[in-house]
């Protein structure tokens, strides 16, 4: 019986470190993903600002 114990809490150990590791895991995903999702933002804003200069660019070349 003290064995069945022994067994039963190391597997809780276990599982408890496998929890652990997940939800370690999925806000490290979750972090990457926000960080993904700000690049490609500002990838969007640097893209319209370039758009805009070169459009101002040929405005002030066809003067």
């Amino acid at each position: 019986m003290e064995s069945l114990n022994l067994e039963k809490s190391k597997i809780e150990e276990q599982m408890s470190s496998i929890i652990k590791e997940r939800e370690k895991f999925l806000l490290e995903n979750q972090n990457l993903s926000t960080v993904t999702c700000q690049l490609k933002n500002r990838l969007m804003e640097i893209e319209t600002k370039t758009h805009c200069i070169s459009a101002e660019k040929e405005r002030v070349e066809a003067m």
